[in-house]
């Protein structure tokens, strides 16, 4: 099986030639560089391509991002008040360890904004798609 054939039995609920070793993503490893590579030709890699955009709140939101050093903090306008979401890094990873909707209120605020879907470019997904073909899943 390829690593893309391997992870879609294993989803399924099928069985797979072996267990699939699946690392999501790759953290800081570029994965155009020699040891990204490698890690895709030893691994069954999840490759995550968004679509752009923030679908969760749709394209209406007005929101503000405030970069600083090892952290980024995204505020969300919405007519019932903000959010606010945190995300801090270091040279090794990152974590979200702040989420906008906390209790009943941060949902309330959430509804509050008309929802407008988001619109999508895929261009990415297919980019990437070809480039890794059945090494992946993408």
């Amino acid at each position: 099986m390829t690593s893309r054939q391997r992870m879609l039995a294993a989803i399924r609920g099928e069985r797979p030639d072996r267990v699939p070793v699946a690392p999501w993503g790759f953290g800081v490893v570029d994965r155009e560089g020699p040891v990204g590579r490698r890690l895709v030709a030893a691994c069954d890699m999840w490759l995550p391509a968004g679509g752009g955009g923030f679908s969760f709140f749709g394209a209406r939101v007005e929101r503000e991002t405030i970069v600083e050093e090892g952290q980024r903090t995204v505020i969300f306008h919405t007519p019932s008040g903000d959010l606010r979401s945190l995300r801090r890094s270091t040279d090794k990873t990152s974590a979200q360890v702040e989420f906008p909707c906390k209790g009943p209120d941060d949902v309330a605020k959430l509804l509050a904004v008309p929802y407008e879907p988001t619109p999508m470019d895929l261009s990415r997904f297919f980019a990437m798609k070809e480039r890794y073909g059945e090494e992946g899943l993408v």
